[in-house]
């Protein structure tokens, strides 16, 4: 089960920003590509499974990765509105 792939400052990926630090060592890469940690770690949960992955997905609000997988064969999903009651 992968939880919070919603597009936010705490979903994944993260939406904090990095410590100067790092974005010197990215620049020095010149790595392309968003994400790229969070990239990794995804790709992992996605295929060390035995069976299935879960994905908790907001429909209104689902992050890149969770839009990115949408589109391949064999993903199967299920909305739902994350709307809650004031």
């Amino acid at each position: 089960v992968i939880l919070d792939l919603i597009d936010n400052k705490y979903g994944f990926p993260s939406k904090i920003e990095d410590q100067p630090v790092i974005k010197l060592i990215r620049a020095k890469l010149e790595e392309d590509i968003e994400y790229p940690e969070e990239r990794r770690l995804f790709y992992v949960a996605l295929t060390r499974t035995k069976n299935r992955v879960f994905m908790l997905v907001p429909k209104s609000r689902a992050s890149s990765f969770a839009k990115e997988i949408k589109n391949y064969a064999n993903v199967v999903t299920v909305e739902f509105n994350n709307s809650q009651k004031k």
